[in-house]
């Protein structure tokens, strides 16, 4: 058998401190752009219990608050299903308005590796750091490489694998997608129904608010509690 090869050092140096990254919010926070950082100084501060709450992650008014665009995609390439420790691919729908807080609150498709669980997720990128709790059916675990994107995929999750390649090749200057991506058939995952259609009507509702110009709330309707936010 052919014995591997040592990793040089420079390369392994560069892989551990991009490992270190995805785990670490002050090394993120480092890298970040000086306006975004300024925006940090302008957030009220996390409550982590928050996370506590049903709605938690999933509308508009409670989003998961994360620190940085960067922050995003290693929160939720953290995430893991807790009735089967599946971890998640995701990638961005867009963006919408809070009238709240005037913030842009971004929004998240989300599916477990067994293809079992299809979420909506909303973050709040404008914090200089993550909370420590997840929204309902998930917990937080180490990132091992990230799962997902922070841009749109038009056959998601067909292809996320070679994004999430190319983003962390763009950004840290070496792929660092999770290697178990490789070994999923993405192909045979498809949204269920009723699940496609929710996602059309927020394709359809942030298409129509690009082409107006509009910049208020999104309207969503809880089905559980049959509040509209």
């Amino acid at each position: 058998m052919r014995k591997q090869e040592a990793m040089p050092d420079a390369v392994r140096r560069a892989f551990d401190r991009a490992v270190k990254l995805l785990n670490d919010d002050e090394e993120q926070n480092a890298m970040m752009p000086v306006d975004i950082k300024t925006l940090f100084l302008l957030a009220i501060n996390i409550d982590d219990t928050i996370s506590e709450d049903h709605g938690f992650g999933r509308l508009p008014s409670l989003p998961i608050p994360v620190n940085g665009p960067f922050g995003e995609i290693t929160y939720l390439s953290k995430l893991k299903v807790k009735t089967s420790g599946n971890k998640v691919f995701f990638h961005r729908l867009g963006s919408l308005k809070q009238m709240s807080s005037g913030k842009d609150i971004d929004i998240y498709e989300v599916v477990s590796w067994d293809g079992k669980l299809w979420d909506i997720l909303y973050l709040d990128c404008y914090h200089d750091r993550k909370i420590k709790g997840a929204p309902q059916n998930y917990t937080l675990n180490k990132a091992e490489g990230l799962t997902g994107v922070n841009s749109y995929l038009e056959n998601f999750p067909s292809g996320i694998y070679e994004a999430a390649q190319k983003l962390t090749q763009n950004f840290l200057g070496l792929p660092l997608a999770n290697p178990m991506m490789r070994h999923i058939n993405t192909s045979r995952l498809r949204r269920p129904s009723k699940f496609l259609d929710e996602i059309n009507k927020i394709k359809k509702e942030l298409a129509s608010r690009q082409t107006a110009g509009y910049s208020g709330d999104f309207v969503i309707h809880d089905a559980r509690t049959g509040e509209t936010y």
